[in-house]
């Protein structure tokens, strides 16, 4: 489904599944298969879905909830990206905006090694995190076996990793900075 000018709503939908528009904001809701949705002038909501992800805006918000994907690639320039669903071992997750927050969802037993990039923003995780290969603006750690890549960036504002059901700021966090030394959990 394409638009010019004009919100896109898809409920549904299997196998190639992809959504565009210039001006309008894109939700895809329940569906399967490979997802591709772009906007360059709204938001982007998707939520209960299974299959590899691509989201693009150049100014909006993306936000991906109860998803089910091995492969996730979500990058928007004036927005932030919210990312709540599996990390699966083996997957690729890449979360990236240029002007905006991001919040990633770890539920536990998470096998990944995750890298974490700010220039003008904070890091902040609701378990410890034992960091690696640290440098002034980029940082590694490891989750459990550190099967699944996952690379989160942002240049100007705050990367938070939470616990499932505690997306949103709702819940109690521990805030580790990438010069603490805790152990992994």
């Amino acid at each position: 489904a394409e638009s010019v000018q004009g919100e896109i709503i898809c409920r549904g939908g299997s196998g190639n599944v992809s959504l565009k528009s210039v001006e309008g904001a894109l939700t895809l809701e329940k569906a399967r298969g490979r997802i591709e949705l772009n906007t360059v002038n709204d938001n982007i909501t998707v939520t209960d879905v299974v299959g590899d992800i691509t989201a693009e805006s150049v100014d909006g918000d993306i936000e991906l909830t109860n998803i089910e994907s091995s492969n996730i690639d979500i990058t928007t320039v004036d927005g932030g990206v919210t990312y709540d669903g599996t990390i699966k071992d083996g997957g690729h997750y890449s979360l990236s905006t240029h002007d905006g927050d991001v919040e990633l969802g770890v539920p536990p037993g998470t096998n990944a090694t995750v890298s974490v990039s700010t220039f003008d923003g904070d890091f902040e995780a609701d378990f410890p995190v034992s960091v690696t290969n640290t440098t002034k603006r980029r940082f590694t750690f490891t989750l459990g076996s550190g099967s699944a890549r996952v690379e989160v960036e942002s240049f100007d504002g705050d990367i938070h990793l939470r616990r499932p059901g505690q997306m949103g700021g709702s819940g109690k966090h521990k805030v580790k900075s990438h010069n603490d030394n805790e152990d992994n959990q």
